[in-house]
């Protein structure tokens, strides 16, 4: 099983997300509301792909992989946003800009 994280703020998202993704039957998904929520997660276990909403109360995506350090080396990393430009960081694979589709997640871990 591949382990996939979204984090984000906005509880509608994490439940769109959770919908969009809970018939791939290869990934165990998992959702969390803070920084500090997903560090935990991700600092024990091995990521496949992570998503990250680019602008939350605890800091930026950019942020996020700043601290998680060697722990998402390897991972996927995909940040979505509704801003029109964020700053370029050669360790993501991906920016997602909302409104998301069904289509372009699967994609993202189908590749």
């Amino acid at each position: 099983m591949k382990h996939v994280v979204y984090i984000d703020d906005e509880k509608e998202l994490l439940d769109i997300f959770k919908i969009f993704l809970m018939d791939l039957e290869d990934i165990t998904l998992s959702c969390f509301s803070s920084h500090a929520q997903g560090h935990s997660f991700v600092e024990n276990n091995d990521i496949y792909a992570i998503f990250l909403d680019w602008r939350m109360s605890d800091g930026n995506a950019h942020d996020f992989v700043d601290r998680a350090g060697d722990a998402l080396q390897g991972s996927k990393i995909f940040i979505i946003t509704g801003e029109l430009e964020i700053e370029d960081d050669a360790r993501i694979t991906q920016i997602i800009h909302k409104p998301f589709a069904e289509e372009t997640l699967i994609a993202c871990l189908q590749e």
